[in-house]
């Protein structure tokens, strides 16, 4: 067996020896997420459940990742309740503010 060949059968790929990176899962950090998801959809009097519901958004370490998750799904779908502390029709402006600037970049 000469010395080539024998260097190619042991060369061993590194790349397979690092860890794959571990996606960012926000809510995995949420303030909400042990909390019913019917605290944040509307099933109650509307400023009842709606003030809980800000209440524990306004505390919360990935209140920007949960609006911008919001906001990237209702850009093609209707998204109820309260996401990143906005309810729906707080949002509905930022949705179309976001609509506009991707038409302009066109």
């Amino acid at each position: 067996m000469s010395a080539d060949l024998l260097t190619r059968e042991t060369e061993i790929d590194l790349t397979l020896l690092e860890p794959e990176p571990v996606p960012f899962r926000w809510r995995d950090y949420a303030a909400c997420r042990d909390m019913p998801v019917d605290d944040f959809y509307p099933h109650r009097t509307a400023v009842a459940w709606e003030e809980e519901a800000k209440f524990w958004c306004k505390r919360c370490l990935v209140r920007t990742e949960c609006l911008d998750d919001a906001l990237r799904v209702e850009s093609h779908e209707q998204v109820w309740g309260i996401r990143g502390g906005l309810n729906e029709n707080e949002r509905k402006p930022l949705v179309a503010k976001a609509k506009r600037e991707v038409r302009e970049t066109r």
